[in-house]
């Protein structure tokens, strides 16, 4: 590969993780602002079902880093991944995650939209625990075999965009890891896409 497409590349991967930490941090604060609305909303006597033992742990409630998620989009058969401009954010209380913000953000801007998934966001936590935690946090929705997938390094996971999608690298050895009830491993990026196209083909 020639020098110049080498820089593009590079400069897209870096423009990519800037944007993801920049729009991060809006979401965050976003998350901060507007989570107790969320949690009052709880019926007195239901904070088990939403990841609290007693309602004064409102009050020691910690927002975690937010995970961006994008959606696999098929198009002239090749794998593509598409943002769908919201963002799960881990709710911590004593270093535990217990539950999920949803962040939607939109051009009139970002507000909390939904709460919960108390699975996920122990499936989450248990993965940044085994392994090094990344600056990049997205989470891939595989409509086509109903399976999440957490990526850490999800800049080198893609190539550029193209009408508002972006490109499954060919050549990219970033892992996948998809999230089941058994504990989480990794999976080739080959396997990924084999998989989806024969879900897709069928």
């Amino acid at each position: 590969m020639s020098r110049i497409p080498i820089l593009i590349l590079s400069i897209f991967i870096s423009i990519l993780s800037f944007a993801q930490s920049n729009n991060s941090e809006n979401v965050k604060q976003i998350a901060k602002s507007d989570a107790i609305n969320f949690f009052n909303l709880i019926p007195q006597g239901q904070e088990n079902e939403y990841g609290f033992s007693k309602r004064s742990d409102f009050d020691k409630v910690e927002i975690g880093e937010p995970y961006q998620v994008y959606f696999v989009v098929k198009k002239d058969g090749a794998i593509n991944f598409k943002s769908t401009n919201n963002w799960r954010v881990p709710v911590l209380v004593d270093g535990k995650s217990v539950a999920l913000l949803t962040v939607i953000s939109t051009k009139g801007g970002a507000k909390v939209v939904d709460f919960g998934a108390t699975g996920l966001a122990a499936k989450l936590q248990e993965f940044e625990a085994e392994y090094t935690a990344s600056n990049e946090r997205v989470l891939i929705r595989n409509t086509y075999l109903s399976v999440d997938y957490i990526v850490p390094q999800f800049s080198a996971l893609v190539d550029s965009q193209s009408e508002g999608l972006l490109a499954l690298k060919s050549t990219t050895t970033a892992k996948l890891y998809p999230i089941s009830r058994s504990k989480i491993a990794s999976l080739k990026p080959a396997s990924f896409v084999a998989a989806t196209l024969n879900a897709v083909s069928n």
